[in-house]
């Protein structure tokens, strides 16, 4: 069973200013849909219909780290500089949306995900 033990989310969008992330609670129904959605993307992984996501630079890398393994203050530090460099990459042509960012573990392993919904 999947279970979210953080999870932070702001609206995204071109020039748009970010709110201070905050942790949200993950009542059974949030981690439910969560959980479902992680298993989809690892099922688009493996099938090969999507790739997994890979770090072009040692920031991000440091910043996903964060979201796995920093307490409370670093994994929300680590979600305000994402949705930063993910607003400051947006342009006009980039639809609004909602960017999760989300610790969770299964019986296999902890694991971060970092979700566009546009």
């Amino acid at each position: 069973m999947v279970e979210v033990s953080r999870m932070a989310y702001t609206r995204v969008a071109a020039n748009a200013v970010p709110a201070t992330p905050v942790l949200r609670d993950v009542d059974d129904g949030v981690n439910a849909f969560l959980a479902d959605h992680i298993r989809d993307l690892e099922e688009l992984t493996r099938s090969r219909r999507t790739q997994p996501g890979r770090f072009t630079d040692s920031t991000a890398r440091d910043l996903f780290r964060s979201l796995l393994y920093d307490e409370d203050a670093g994994f929300l530090a680590a979600v305000d500089t994402l949705t930063k460099r993910l607003i400051g990459s947006m342009d006009q042509r980039t639809k609004p949306g909602l960017l999760i960012c989300l610790r969770a573990a299964d019986d296999c392993a902890p694991r971060t995900r970092l979700e566009v919904a546009m």
